[in-house]
């Protein structure tokens, strides 16, 4: 989530940097000398993304983009060919937006889905790398992001490219079935030495269902088998991860991207969307043993959480702080809206608030006045999905009046308004894009008067329900609302 704040650096982001890393009592003074002086401003070091004439993704540095399209308009020099060449890549991606849905037609956040999409589309590559970003240090796959991705596309009936963008962490998986933090994009290998990051099996999984569920039924046999060998592998992971005497993963960074010497909720949560994802997956192929198996770990690590639920949800056990991580335990990601965690969501928002109007990652994060916008998104995303259309649309309609000149969606906000990191961010790219879907879908969902009821079975923490239960019908916990409303599918 965070990235690092000098182009070309692969070092810790900032206000997440570790005093480990500092020798000795003379580095470790110099170390909180450094915290307690006033940050610089935040830099945007990239203000939007758009193809030159031969297809290439560049930044726009001070460029002007065609109406429309992600395509840099023809200088007054260009030559006719340049035009024509630029005028064939500006229909090509209108032919591709045309190929699927743009939710949120007729809303005030229009514009910006649409942008949003296409952002999405220039940073996937043809071999299916999506990147966090085009600024330098950013221009590498985070599965995490990836995953996002690759639900957007499939919400928006770009099913072929979801695919490219899964078979691609595909490629990239350990053979244990875990994920390294990010991925070269044009390469095997890792950029640095970041190491694992055990949220990603579980994003992973999610997004495979997700992926599956939202395709044409005579398709959703093909992206089973395609997607395979990644679910299997990943499903083992998870469920080896889960303590069979704590009920808990190991510690293990997640979207803070820093060391842990604790289970954190935002390592915990992901895992449980992605085992009742893996369990779904598994059933759908005939593996009921390894259905089983996913939903045994599945269950041990719901009663896990329930010491978390008990505790207010912090972001660490034992802590008493809550972060945007209590989110990943209501749908879209799980079966059933948790009241409690709900409620320690909409505790903890108006503390994460920030000057300019967005949200901080968490209660601790430092009061530097900055708002990120992925936690602010997804936010967005979790109120739209329960119906809270008033909340949802407060978060988007900000998002959107935050945007760069080109109109993408930068990492972060400064305190006084203006965009900084680096935009557009993939992630933020994608949950607005499925917050615009949720919204589009709700509305579907509340004319046909079904409201919650697709939900089944239960993985709230402290639930008594059976973690076990599938419905066959559906094999992601939270059907596409575009997919509900017109196949009346998980009802």
């Amino acid at each position: 989530m965070v990235r690092p704040s000098v182009p070309g650096s692969a070092g810790s982001p900032p206000g997440r940097r570790r005093v480990a890393g500092l020798v000795g009592v003379a580095g470790l003074v110099t170390g909180l000398v450094m915290a307690s002086l006033p940050m610089a401003p935040d830099p945007l070091y990239v203000s939007g993304v758009g193809l030159d004439a031969t297809g290439r993704v560049v930044d726009l540095d001070g460029q002007q983009l065609l109406p429309g399209p992600r395509v840099i308009a023809p200088g007054p020099d260009a030559t006719p060919e340049t035009s024509l060449a630029i005028h064939r890549l500006a229909a090509d991606q209108r032919t591709w937006l045309a190929g699927g849905v743009v939710p949120g037609h007729g809303t005030p956040w229009a514009g910006m889905v649409h942008d949003a999409l296409l952002d999405i589309h220039v940073l996937t590559s043809a071999n299916g790398a999506t990147v966090a970003g085009q600024a330098p240090s950013w221009r590498y796959v985070w599965p995490r992001d990836a995953s996002f991705a690759a639900v957007a596309l499939a919400r928006t009936g770009h099913h072929a490219d979801a695919e490219a963008v899964l078979t691609f962490l595909q490629s990239r998986q350990r053979s244990d079935g875990r994920f390294e933090a990010r991925y070269r994009p044009d390469r095997p290998g890792v950029p640095d030495d970041r190491g694992l990051q055990l949220d990603s099996t579980g994003w992973v999984l999610w997004a495979a269902a997700e992926a599956v569920d939202a395709q044409p039924p005579e398709r959703r046999t093909d992206t089973l088998r395609l997607l395979d060998p990644q679910v299997r592998r990943a499903v083992a992971a998870a469920v080896e991860a889960v303590d069979p005497g704590t009920g808990l993963p190991p510690a293990s960074p997640d979207f803070w991207e820093v060391e842990e010497s604790r289970p954190t909720l935002g390592s915990a949560a992901p895992l449980l969307a992605g085992l009742h994802a893996g369990a779904a997956l598994r059933s759908a192929v005939g593996d009921s043993a390894g259905a089983a198996q996913a939903s045994r770990a599945a269950g041990r690590l719901t009663e896990g959480l329930s010491r978390f639920a008990a505790q207010g949800y912090p972001s660490h056990l034992g802590g008493s702080e809550t972060d945007i991580a209590v989110a990943f335990l209501l749908p879209p990601f799980t079966r059933t809206a948790d009241p409690a965690a709900h409620a320690a969501l909409r505790s903890v928002v108006p503390r994460l608030r920030r000057r300019s109007g967005g949200l901080a990652p968490g209660a601790t994060w430092k009061k530097d006045g900055v708002s990120w916008t992925p936690e602010t998104a997804i936010v967005a995303l979790v109120e739209a999905t329960a119906g809270n259309q008033e909340a949802a649309a407060d978060l988007l309609i900000w998002l959107d009046a935050h945007r760069t000149p080109s109109g993408a969606l930068p990492e972060k906000v400064r305190a006084d308004g203006s965009p900084a990191g680096t935009a557009p961010l993939t992630w933020t790219a994608a949950v607005v894009v499925l917050a615009a879907d949720a919204l589009d879908g709700r509305a579907a969902v509340h004319a046909q008067g079904r409201g919650m009821s697709r939900y089944r079975g239960s993985s709230a923490p402290g639930s008594r329900a059976d973690p076990s239960g599938v419905d066959p019908s559906c094999v992601s916990r939270s059907c596409s609302a575009r997919s509900r409303a017109s196949r009346s599918r998980c009802s």
